[in-house]
């Protein structure tokens, strides 16, 4: 039997591997775990909310599992992990799923994420000479201050 834990808020669709030269940075993915242990001839036979459990795949048979992709076995962590954002057509960006940073329990506010003002925010097309006026003037300043700052 093998333990190894993942980082429970990448989304179950990415395969990331933490860099050798990072410390404590992103971890792994539960799908990257998962594909490195049938790799190394064992199989995924159950998760709790952080790791994941694997048995030899001569031993695998005995748990009568019919899917051991993560998708099935993490399911019932995954809404509680895993943090979504999707955005409206206005240019809104909305939070679902874990609005909390998993480590910190600190709340994440919709409101610090949104990338236009609300005054911008409104569906290409819908919209007038001066608020297209203002629209072009905001992109050219927030593109002006983006590239004299050494991150983004």
């Amino acid at each position: 039997m093998v333990i190894i834990e993942f980082n429970p808020t990448i989304p179950l669709n990415l395969e990331i591997v933490q860099p050798k030269e990072k410390i404590h940075d992103c971890g792994a993915s539960l799908l990257a775990v998962y594909n490195l242990g049938k790799h190394k001839g064992y199989q995924l036979v159950c998760t709790t909310d952080d790791n994941a459990i694997f048995v030899e795949e001569k031993n695998f048979a005995l748990f009568n599992i019919d899917n051991n992709h993560p998708s099935e076995l993490w399911k019932e962590f995954e809404s509680k992990s895993i943090t979504q954002i999707y955005q409206k057509y206005d240019g809104t960006l909305v939070i679902t799923g874990n609005d909390r940073l998993q480590w910190h329990g600190i709340k994440i506010k919709q409101s610090a994420i949104q990338v236009l003002p609300k005054f911008l925010r409104f569906f290409p097309g819908i919209d007038n000479f001066w608020t297209r006026m203002i629209k072009f003037v905001y992109y050219k300043v927030l593109r002006f201050s983006s590239l004299n700052r050494d991150t983004y």
